[in-house]
Protein backbone atom coordinates (compact mmCIF):
# COMPACT_ATOMS: atom_id res chain seq x y z
CA UNK A 1 0.00 0.00 0.00
CA UNK A 2 2.66 2.57 0.88
CA UNK A 3 5.10 1.21 -2.48
CA UNK A 4 2.15 2.01 -4.55
CA UNK A 5 1.42 5.57 -2.77
CA UNK A 6 4.91 6.20 -3.77
CA UNK A 7 4.17 5.22 -7.22
CA UNK A 8 1.18 7.02 -7.41
CA UNK A 9 2.88 10.54 -5.74
CA UNK A 10 5.83 9.71 -8.10
CA UNK A 11 3.17 9.97 -11.45
CA UNK A 12 1.99 13.17 -10.10
CA UNK A 13 5.56 14.53 -9.54
CA UNK A 14 6.32 14.24 -12.91
CA UNK A 15 3.97 16.46 -13.87
CA UNK A 16 4.83 19.36 -11.57
CA UNK A 17 7.72 21.71 -12.10
CA UNK A 18 10.58 20.64 -10.45
CA UNK A 19 11.03 22.36 -6.93
CA UNK A 20 8.05 21.28 -6.52
CA UNK A 21 8.51 17.68 -6.87
CA UNK A 22 9.23 15.28 -3.97
CA UNK A 23 12.12 12.72 -4.36
CA UNK A 24 11.42 9.30 -4.23
CA UNK A 25 14.15 8.85 -1.45
CA UNK A 26 12.09 11.68 0.86
CA UNK A 27 8.88 9.83 0.38
CA UNK A 28 10.69 6.40 1.23
CA UNK A 29 11.79 7.97 4.28
CA UNK A 30 8.79 9.59 5.78
CA UNK A 31 6.61 6.22 4.70
CA UNK A 32 9.69 4.55 6.50
CA UNK A 33 10.21 1.92 3.84
CA UNK A 34 13.20 1.37 1.88
CA UNK A 35 14.39 3.16 -0.97
CA UNK A 36 15.40 -0.47 -2.79
CA UNK A 37 12.23 -2.17 -1.58
CA UNK A 38 10.42 0.19 -3.68
CA UNK A 39 12.43 -0.13 -6.96
CA UNK A 40 12.19 -3.97 -6.07
CA UNK A 41 8.83 -3.68 -5.69
CA UNK A 42 8.20 -1.53 -9.16
CA UNK A 43 9.84 -4.40 -11.36
CA UNK A 44 8.04 -7.32 -9.59
CA UNK A 45 5.83 -9.03 -12.01
CA UNK A 46 1.76 -9.01 -10.56
CA UNK A 47 1.22 -11.56 -8.07
CA UNK A 48 -1.05 -14.79 -9.28
CA UNK A 49 -4.03 -13.08 -7.24
CA UNK A 50 -3.73 -9.93 -9.38
CA UNK A 51 -3.82 -11.82 -12.69
CA UNK A 52 -6.55 -13.92 -11.26
CA UNK A 53 -8.69 -10.71 -10.14
CA UNK A 54 -7.71 -9.19 -13.40
CA UNK A 55 -9.69 -12.28 -15.35
CA UNK A 56 -12.23 -11.87 -12.73
CA UNK A 57 -13.09 -8.64 -13.07
CA UNK A 58 -13.01 -8.38 -16.86
CA UNK A 59 -15.46 -11.81 -16.46
CA UNK A 60 -17.79 -9.62 -14.57
CA UNK A 61 -17.63 -6.39 -16.69
CA UNK A 62 -18.44 -8.87 -19.79
CA UNK A 63 -21.77 -10.20 -17.99
CA UNK A 64 -23.15 -6.90 -16.56
CA UNK A 65 -22.64 -5.83 -20.37
CA UNK A 66 -24.20 -8.88 -21.99
CA UNK A 67 -27.06 -8.25 -19.72
CA UNK A 68 -27.32 -4.74 -20.21
CA UNK A 69 -26.27 -3.43 -16.51
CA UNK A 70 -29.46 -5.54 -15.19
CA UNK A 71 -27.66 -8.25 -13.18
CA UNK A 72 -27.32 -7.59 -9.25
CA UNK A 73 -24.14 -9.36 -7.46
CA UNK A 74 -25.79 -12.23 -6.67
CA UNK A 75 -27.26 -12.79 -10.60
CA UNK A 76 -23.54 -12.57 -11.63
CA UNK A 77 -22.17 -14.75 -9.06
CA UNK A 78 -24.88 -17.14 -10.66
CA UNK A 79 -23.68 -16.79 -13.94
CA UNK A 80 -20.09 -17.24 -13.21
CA UNK A 81 -20.68 -20.15 -11.65
CA UNK A 82 -23.01 -21.54 -14.21
CA UNK A 83 -19.81 -20.94 -16.64
CA UNK A 84 -17.50 -22.70 -14.42
CA UNK A 85 -15.76 -20.01 -12.36
CA UNK A 86 -16.10 -20.95 -8.73
CA UNK A 87 -15.78 -17.71 -6.49
CA UNK A 88 -16.66 -16.20 -3.40
CA UNK A 89 -19.92 -13.71 -3.22
CA UNK A 90 -17.49 -11.87 -1.05
CA UNK A 91 -14.99 -11.83 -3.58
CA UNK A 92 -17.46 -11.55 -6.74
CA UNK A 93 -19.18 -8.18 -4.79
CA UNK A 94 -15.86 -6.77 -3.97
CA UNK A 95 -14.28 -7.19 -8.01
CA UNK A 96 -18.05 -5.52 -9.43
CA UNK A 97 -17.48 -2.52 -6.84
CA UNK A 98 -13.62 -2.05 -8.16
CA UNK A 99 -15.15 -2.43 -11.63
CA UNK A 100 -17.36 0.70 -11.25
CA UNK A 101 -20.52 -1.44 -13.11
CA UNK A 102 -23.89 -0.47 -11.28
CA UNK A 103 -24.68 -3.34 -9.92
CA UNK A 104 -26.53 -3.10 -6.97
CA UNK A 105 -29.84 -4.03 -5.05
CA UNK A 106 -33.07 -3.48 -7.28
CA UNK A 107 -35.09 -0.73 -6.91
CA UNK A 108 -38.49 -1.11 -5.21
CA UNK A 109 -41.27 -1.30 -6.69
CA UNK A 110 -43.46 1.40 -7.69
CA UNK A 111 -46.96 1.15 -8.39
CA UNK A 112 -47.99 3.21 -11.38
CA UNK A 113 -51.65 2.16 -11.23
CA UNK A 114 -54.45 2.07 -8.63
CA UNK A 115 -57.29 -0.06 -9.66
CA UNK A 116 -60.90 1.48 -9.47
CA UNK A 117 -64.45 -0.02 -8.06
CA UNK A 118 -64.86 -2.32 -10.77
CA UNK A 119 -61.63 -3.73 -11.24
CA UNK A 120 -62.21 -7.76 -9.71
CA UNK A 121 -59.08 -7.60 -7.48
CA UNK A 122 -60.22 -4.65 -5.45
CA UNK A 123 -64.21 -5.98 -5.42
CA UNK A 124 -63.25 -9.46 -4.48
CA UNK A 125 -61.49 -8.51 -1.20
CA UNK A 126 -63.61 -5.87 -0.42
CA UNK A 127 -61.56 -2.96 -0.39
CA UNK A 128 -61.81 -0.42 -2.82
CA UNK A 129 -59.63 3.21 -2.85
CA UNK A 130 -61.50 5.94 -3.19
CA UNK A 131 -60.75 9.28 -5.15
CA UNK A 132 -58.26 10.29 -2.63
CA UNK A 133 -56.49 7.24 -2.56
CA UNK A 134 -57.99 6.11 1.17
CA UNK A 135 -58.34 2.36 1.87
CA UNK A 136 -61.79 1.70 2.80
CA UNK A 137 -63.54 -1.36 4.45
CA UNK A 138 -67.01 -2.35 1.85
CA UNK A 139 -68.04 -5.04 3.68
CA UNK A 140 -67.84 -5.18 7.89
CA UNK A 141 -65.43 -7.11 9.61
CA UNK A 142 -67.48 -10.28 11.49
Amino acid sequence: MKFAFIRDMDGENKRMPREERFPVSFMCGMLEVSRAGYYAWLKRAPSARAMADGELTALIVAIDVEHKGRYGVDRIHRELARRGHAHSPRRVRRRARAAGPACGPPRPHKVTTVPGKGHPSATASGIHLGSGAKVERTVPLD
